[in-house]
């Protein structure tokens, strides 16, 4: 897969190493709905998400709120930050992005209070730290800004777009449309589907545009549209990890982009049509992708300490946290690849101290993620 071509053209047995073809993970349609009619052909499904009453303005403003949250961290760096100023962003005290969606904030959808008590931790410890003149790195090595910003996308993005929209939405209601957002289970889809944080016409951007600039004035009037122009979060980390394996061989190539966005179509295309195979078929594999495009990042991560340690680097605490921040996301699916105690061996094999984690511990952990995963011997060693 060359970085430069366009992402509608990527070649479909990338696909099946993605996981687009993998098994159903529901077995029935909504009970709610009349039957499927397996008789009536399938209707082509659009190439952008271009579909009537779709609306997630809630999900693109908190979205737009951690961004906010993580750049005031980020000032922390050369200046006392307060754990006031940060609470006011997660509590969106100042009414912020109210002309996409009012009253919307980030600490009443962290996953639970303890995720929530956390968060407040670290706040208060960005400003002890900023204020010392020690910016956001811990004595253990944790970095805040990283710790604050992988756990939001782990306890509110991942956890919300699994759990509350993709799961749930197999079994809303899909027949009583209200204007603008569509049936329950349309809705619901559509939450998902900004949590994921693509813009609507991901496939026409190359990896290389969803990484930076990572937006682009696609309707020509002069202006971003964050809610259908811009690229947010995991809809930039499944590109970074589909340029990162560009050059593999074939077999070790990803493409996490296209899989999960044409998923993502596929499945909110079978809900308008009533075609729950298509819809259910769509949520396995946008769970099995999202799930698998986490774990190959901590891979990712697991390589660039390997050679933080190896050579010195400064940036080993950043790296060190953003692989504990992606392992951390794995467990808010309760259907991830790894198992509980492969989770707990994990744990234990990173730490909590970056003095503590060696090249035997980080070889065991990437042994474990790639026997679980089937990642392959070179997407291991050089993702």
């Amino acid at each position: 897969m060359l970085i430069s071509t366009i992402k509608s053209l990527k070649n479909t047995s990338l696909l099946m190493a993605a996981g687009i073809l993998s098994t159903s993970f529901f077995t029935a349609s909504c009970t709610k709905d009349k039957p499927e009619d397996l008789t009536k052909p399938k209707t082509e499904v659009p190439t952008q998400y271009s579909f009537e009453n779709v609306a997630y303005g809630g999900q693109t403003v908190r979205l737009l709120l951690i961004r906010d949250l993580v750049a005031k961290v980020e000032e922390a760096k050369t200046m006392p930050v307060t754990a006031a100023a940060l609470v006011s962003i997660y509590e969106n005290t100042g009414g912020q992005y109210t002309e996409i969606s009012a009253n919307k904030k980030l600490s009443d959808k962290v996953a639970t209070p303890a995720d929530d008590a956390q968060l407040r931790a670290w706040f208060d410890s960005v400003e002890v730290n900023s204020k010392a003149g020690k910016g956001v790195i811990l004595s253990n090595g944790l970095d805040l800004k990283h710790a604050i910003e992988k756990t939001l996308m782990g306890t509110l993005i991942y956890h919300r777009a699994v759990n509350d929209y993709l799961k749930k939405s197999a079994a809303a209601d899909n027949n009583t449309v209200t204007p603008g957002e569509g049936t329950k289970m349309q809705h619901g889809w559509d939450e998902a589907f900004g949590y994921f944080g693509a813009a609507r016409d991901y496939n026409n951007y190359t990896d290389a545009q969803i990484i930076t600039p990572g937006e682009k004035d696609s309707d020509g009037d002069g202006k971003i549209d964050v809610k259908s122009e811009k690229n947010f979060y995991y809809a930039q980390t499944a590109a970074k990890r589909d340029v990162g394996s560009a050059t593999f061989a074939t077999g070790s190539q990803s493409d996490f982009t296209k899989a999960m966005f044409d998923a993502f179509l596929a499945g909110r295309s079978g809900i308008d049509k009533k075609e729950y195979a298509t819809r259910d078929e769509s949520i396995n594999t946008i769970l099995t992708n999202w799930d698998k495009l986490i774990a190959a990042t901590v891979v990712h991560y697991i390589n660039d300490v390997k050679k933080d340690k190896a050579s010195g680097n400064a940036n080993l605490n950043t790296h060190w946290t953003e692989m504990l921040g992606y392992f951390w996301m794995i467990s808010y699916n309760p259907d991830k690849k790894l198992t509980n105690t492969q989770v707990s061996e994990l744990n234990t094999l990173f730490g909590n101290n970056v003095n503590d984690i060696t090249t035997e511990k980080l070889n065991s952990a990437a042994a474990i993620l790639k026997a679980s995963y089937g990642f392959t011997d070179q997407q291991i060693q050089s993702w």
